[in-house]
C-alpha cells in the first residue's frame, strides 16, 4: 500500500513538472530559418557608449520622430530624454513608452505620466516567474529602429559601457512593432506568440538577423553562432551563466579555437557563475569600468557578432523580455572588436 501511494505521489509530482513545463513554454514557435530577408539600402550605424556620446544619439534619433514613438526601456531616467517625449507628445506624437514595473518610480517616468504619455510595465506579468521586461529599443514612425544594450540612465548614457545599432528600415521596426503592441497589450515572456515574417535584412554583401526572446529560442540562436566558430570567439558581457554557452566555450577551446573574454566585475561570482573556472582555461578577466561594463556580445571569427539586450543566462533566454540580433559583417565585425580590444587593454 505504502508503495503504491509513493508511486502516486512521484507520478503527480513529475506530471505536475511536466505541466509548468509544457506551460512556460507555451509560445507558438515559427522555424525563423524559414522567413525571408529583405533588403536594406544602407547599413545600420554601430555607436559604442560612453565614447560615442549615446545620449546623442538617443536625442537625435527621437528628435526626427513626426508621428509615433514607441520605446522599450527596461529602466529610463534621463531627464533629457523625457523632457524631448514630452514635447512630442505635446506636439501631437504619438508617444507610447514601456518600462519594466521596478523603476515606475523613476523621477522621468513620473515626469511622462504627468504629462499625460502613455506609460505602461509589466507590473503583472501573468508568468510564474517575476522576470524582467528587459528589452532597449524604440521605433519612430514605424520606420527607423534604434537597438541598445544601453539602458536610457545617466549611467547608461555617460559611464557604463554600451552598444546601440540604428537602422533606417520599415520592414525591421515592424517585427519590433509587433513586440511592442504584445507588450503594450499585457502580454510578456512565454505568453507572447512569434509573430515573425521576416528573419532579418541584407545590406551590403552582408546579413543581419533579429529574434524576440523568450519565443524565438535565443539559447539556440546563441549556441548555433558560438559552435560556428573555427579561429576565435571573443565575449565581453556583463553577465555570463548559461550553462550551454559556458560548454560550448571550454569544448571550442579544447579543439584549438582561440577564446578570449571579459566579464563585469561585480558578477563575476554572481549566483551560477563559472567565470572563476573559465578564467584558467582560457584569458577572461574581469572589467575595470569602475562603474559598469553593460554590453552583452559575442564576435566569432571576426565575422559574426551577437548582441542585443539579452544577457547569457536563464532568465535572460527563457524568462525575460528581450531581443538578440546576429549580424554577419566584417566590417561591422571590426567595430565590436575594437571596442573588445580596447576593454582587454583597459583591464589588462
Amino acid at each position: 500500500m505504502k508503495k503504491l501511494i509513493l508511486i502516486i505521489l512521484f507520478s503527480f509530482f513529475f506530471s505536475s513538472c511536466s505541466l509548468l513545463e509544457d506551460f512556460e513554454n507555451n509560445s507558438e514557435v515559427i522555424d525563423i530559418s524559414s522567413l525571408p530577408r529583405v533588403n536594406l539600402t544602407s547599413s545600420p550605424d554601430v555607436y559604442m557608449c560612453p565614447q560615442d556620446d549615446c545620449l546623442n544619439v538617443i536625442l537625435n534619433f527621437l528628435v526626427t520622430a513626426e508621428n509615433g514613438i514607441k520605446c522599450a526601456f527596461y529602466e529610463l531616467d534621463n531627464l533629457e530624454i523625457s523632457n524631448l517625449l514630452i514635447e512630442k507628445n505635446t506636439l501631437g506624437v504619438d508617444v507610447k513608452i514601456i518600462v519594466d514595473n521596478e523603476y515606475l518610480e523613476e523621477e522621468s517616468i513620473l515626469d511622462l505620466e504627468h504629462n499625460d504619455v502613455s506609460v505602461r510595465s509589466d507590473l503583472n506579468r501573468g508568468t510564474t516567474y517575476n522576470n524582467y521586461m528587459h528589452h532597449k529599443f524604440c521605433i519612430i514612425d514605424d520606420s527607423k529602429l534604434l537597438l541598445s544594450s544601453a539602458n536610457p540612465t545617466q549611467n547608461g548614457m555617460f559611464y557604463n559601457n554600451n552598444n546601440i545599432l540604428v537602422f533606417d528600415s520599415f520592414e525591421l521596426s515592424l517585427e519590433f512593432e509587433k513586440e511592442f503592441e504584445q507588450l503594450f497589450s499585457g502580454t510578456f515572456g512565454y505568453n507572447k506568440k512569434s509573430l515573425r515574417e521576416i528573419k532579418g535584412v541584407d545590406f551590403n554583401g552582408s546579413t543581419l538577423d533579429i529574434y524576440m526572446c523568450p519565443q524565438d529560442e535565443c539559447a539556440q540562436v546563441l549556441e548555433n553562432v558560438l559552435l560556428s566558430a573555427k579561429e576565435e570567439i571573443f565575449f565581453a558581457n556583463f553577465v555570463l551563466t548559461l550553462d550551454s554557452a559556458e560548454e560550448i566555450l571550454i569544448d571550442k577551446k579544447s579543439l584549438g579555437v582561440n577564446v578570449s573574454g571579459v566579464i563585469e566585475s561585480r558578477m563575476w561570482n554572481s549566483k551560477g557563475s563559472r567565470a572563476e573556472e573559465l578564467s584558467k582555461l582560457f584569458p577572461l578577466v574581469k572589467d575595470s569600468n569602475s562603474k559598469t561594463m553593460h554590453h552583452k556580445f559575442f564576435i566569432v571569427d571576426s565575422r559574426f557578432v551577437v548582441t542585443g539586450s539579452m544577457n547569457p543566462s536563464k532568465s535572460g533566454t527563457s524568462y525575460n523580455d528581450e531581443f538578440l540580433v546576429v549580424i554577419d559583417s566584417e566590417k561591422i565585425a571590426s567595430e565590436y572588436v575594437e571596442e573588445f580590444l580596447s576593454l582587454i587593454k583597459t583591464d589588462s
